[in-house]
């Protein structure tokens, strides 16, 4: 009887290596069976802050075990953002006045004043764990259920002679990764999942009117206005009317 040649040392390594990579796999799809994880997804957003008014985003169908990882980076003007799971979603133009209103408490700097709203309103929150004065979050889901994501901004003193604190305004750029590291949402790609969406429950939408009379004629037969930042959601409309009933130019 011929003896079988050994293995090669090179074939061992790679049975090796693939053994393993299989053994990870499969406890990593045991563990999501066994807590009822959700599949890795990731989605974009954008947006615009103004005046402290924040905006709400729903997250439905969370399961224990799940971890949230969240990114929010200001892509305009001064906004400082903040990042926070919301315990009892309220009126958003409510919370704003909380904040000021801590924020004018006397013995309380804006900050302890931040610190104090967000412990009192949120589960988690950050401020400034992101690069420079962006938010980074990071949140394991402790049960079922529906969860709501509030994305706003911090306040600032802008005077050096007077106390007249005010909320940061601008537009910024939000990543949710659900059971997505952050590193796997610094590049997301080009078509996201959908992850949360804008609770309009918690939206007091501001109704705006305004009558401009504005001179046109064959010389100058057409002008250019500028609009109040939009949100996601806002409805535009115009009429345009010849001056008692005359006919357009």
């Amino acid at each position: 009887m011929k003896n079988q040649p050994s293995q090669s040392v090179p074939d061992i390594f790679l049975v090796s290596l693939i053994t393993i990579l299989l053994l990870s796999l499969v406890k990593s799809l045991l563990v999501q069976a066994a807590f009822g994880m959700t599949e890795g997804n990731i989605q974009e957003l954008r947006g615009y802050i103004e005046d402290g008014v924040g905006i709400v985003y729903t997250i439905n169908n969370l399961k224990e075990g799940d971890t949230l990882f969240l990114s929010m980076k200001h892509t305009g003007d001064n906004l400082d953002p903040l990042l926070g799971i919301i315990k009892e979603p309220d009126d958003l133009h409510n919370l704003r006045n909380e904040v000021m209103r801590l924020a004018k408490e006397p013995g309380l700097n804006l900050l302890e004043a931040a610190n104090q709203f967000a412990d009192k309103y949120f589960w988690a929150w950050d401020d400034d764990s992101g690069d420079g004065y962006n938010a980074a979050l990071k949140y394991q889901v402790p049960a079922d259920g529906t969860y709501f994501l509030f994305a706003g901004s911090m306040l600032t003193n802008q005077s050096i002679h007077t106390f007249n604190p005010q909320f940061t305004s601008g537009s910024f750029h939000l990543v949710i990764g659900l059971n997505a590291p952050l590193p796997a949402i610094r590049k997301p790609p080009a078509d996201s999942d959908r992850i949360a969406m804008i609770d309009s429950t918690y939206i007091d939408p501001r109704s705006h009117i305004q009558l401009l009379d504005q001179r046109l004629s064959t010389q100058k037969n057409f002008t250019f206005l500028h609009l109040k930042k939009l949100q996601p959601g806002d409805m535009f409309s115009a009429i345009l009317e010849g001056k008692k009933g005359q006919p357009l130019p």
